[in-house]
Parts: structure tokens; C-alpha cells; sequence
């Protein structure tokens, strides 16, 4: 759990390391622009989408060029799943947050992260596909780093709590549709990931990741972290202050969660219709 102050005081640091300080931001986000419309000619962005371009700024720490290419990338995978779109209207994936298959914790962790807890218990494979489970985890992602700055320059934690996953979760996807999704997430998804927490995982969850670490790079691979059922050494990165009772945390197991990132997700259709409908796929 970190203060107001404290928060303020990661944030400026992280302001500083990213190379925030030094620029101004509305010329580097023209700029941006510019290049996006001279090097990606057939790229269509959505109007009003400055505040998209200044999130992939900071995850690139404003290199314009690199900024673009993550953007390009961004609108090129978007492409590519096509037959994901439906999922990725979060209407669509109220059930899944009903059922806390993943949610936001309601308190940051003491680097002043915000922190994603991913059940796969809640989440029977017969009723729910891979690839609506990506969906959801990607729009809440997404939605916890468009509404908040400080985020967007600390970067994010993800928890899955893998109790619960099956050899049909496993059967639900493919070498190549994982490759896909470990692409969005890794070069094409404007969040900085900071740690990725594997708990509770049965043996199964090594097959699974065998599968996606062939198409990890070594920066991210160095921040994935297993812990099995060793809780003790997991509570050294996610203090037990911030979670629940079920975890042998400190939180009720009703009350960890922050319910307005999900209720709020949920009405946010026409904004990702306006993305989807824009890209390469522009009519």
C-alpha cells in the first residue's frame, strides 16, 4: 500500500527516468503524429487519439521513431485478430468481471504500481474461451493505464492465480495463437510491464509457458516470477496488506477489489469501436 506523497514522489522519479522532464509533451506528441503520417501512410488513427500517442511516448520514453513503430504495431495486431474483435468490446466481458475472473486491486503496491489479480478458477474453460480471457485482461490493462498518469510512467503488476487451470485451458489454445497474444502484449500494447507473479500454479502452467517463452524477449522473461504455493517468498513482491483473505492476505475477499475500474470498463464501447473500425483496417 503506498501514501498519496509517496505515490507523487515514485511518479516524479519515474517522470525523470523516462525522459518526461525534458521534453515538451504536446510538441512530442505533433511530432508523432508527423512521423506516423510520413513513414505509415496507410495507418488511419482515430481523432481525438493524443492521449493514446502520449501513453506510447512514455512507454518508449519518447523516442518518436520507436513511439511510432509501437503504435504501428498496435493497429497491425489489431488486424491480425480480427476474429477477436467481438471480445473486445467490454460490454461484452461484464460476466468475466462479475465473477472477479480478473480485477484491479483496490490499493498500489509499495512501488506505487497498480496491481491486476487474474483468477483462473472463476473461469471454467467449457464457459469461457482463451481468448476471451485475453480480451478481458487486456481492456482492463488498458483501462487502469488510460485513467491514471502515474501508471502510465510506473508501470503495471499482473497476478495470475493459476488454481484452478485445467488440461482444457490448455487444449483451448495453440503455439500460434499464443505467439500472437505474447506479441500485443510485448510490442504492441502501450503499458509498461513491470512483474508478472505466477501462483498457485499447477504443472501443468509449465506447459503452458514453454509454449509463450519461446516468444518472450529476455527483459520480460526476467520478469516473470513463479512462486507455486510458496506464498511467503510471493508476499516479499505483493505485500499481504493489499490482498485478500483467500491468498492469506489482509483484505476481505469481497472487498480487495476496485469495482469502479470494471463498472466504469464496462460503458467504454464506442471508445474501442472507434479503434477497431481505425488502423489498417480503415475503410
Amino acid at each position: 500500500m503506498v501514501k498519496e506523497i509517496l505515490l507523487e514522489s515514485l511518479s516524479l522519479r519515474a517522470k525523470n527516468e523516462i525522459g518526461e522532464s525534458t521534453v515538451d509533451i504536446h510538441e512530442q506528441v505533433r511530432i508523432l503524429r508527423t512521423t506516423l503520417q510520413e513513414k505509415y501512410e496507410t495507418l488511419r488513427l482515430p481523432p481525438n487519439f493524443d492521449d493514446f500517442l502520449l501513453r506510447c511516448l512514455r512507454v518508449r520514453k519518447f523516442d518518436v521513431i520507436r513511439a511510432a513503430k509501437l503504435v504501428s504495431n498496435y493497429f497491425k495486431l489489431m488486424y491480425e485478430i480480427s476474429d477477436m474483435h467481438h471480445h473486445l468490446l467490454p460490454s461484452t466481458q461484464k460476466d468475466i468481471y462479475d465473477l472477479l475472473g480478473v480485477a484491479v486491486l483496490k490499493h498500489r503496491d509499495s512501488e506505487g504500481r497498480p496491481v491486476l489479480l487474474g483468477r483462473q478458477s472463476r473461469l471454467p474453460a467449457g464457459q469461457f474461451s482463451f481468448d476471451k480471457n485475453v480480451a478481458a485482461t487486456l481492456l482492463l490493462i488498458d483501462e487502469v493505464n488510460r485513467q491514471s498518469v502515474d501508471t502510465q510512467r510506473l508501470g503495471v503488476v499482473y497476478i495470475v492465480d493459476w488454481e484452478g487451470f485445467t488440461l482444457a485451458h490448455l487444449r483451448q489454445t495453440s503455439p500460434s495463437r499464443l505467439r500472437t497474444c505474447v506479441k500485443i502484449f510485448q510490442d504492441a500494447f502501450p503499458v509498461r510491464f513491470k512483474a508478472f507473479h505466477f501462483i498457485r500454479n499447477p504443472t501443468l502452467v509449465s506447459y503452458f509457458y514453454a509454449m509463450a517463452k519461446p516468444f518472450l524477449r529476455d527483459k520480460i522473461r526476467n520478469r516473470v516470477h513463479f512462486h507455486g504455493h510458496d506464498l511467503e517468498n510471493f508476499y516479499k513482491h505483493v505485500s499481504p496488506d493489499i490482498l485478500p483473505q483467500f491468498l492469506n492476505g489482509k483484505l476481505g475477499n469481497d472487498d480487495y477489489m476496485d469495482v469502479e475500474a470494471t463498472s466504469r470498463l464496462v460503458t467504454q464501447d464506442s471508445y474501442y469501436s472507434e479503434i477497431l473500425s481505425s488502423g489498417y483496417n480503415a475503410k
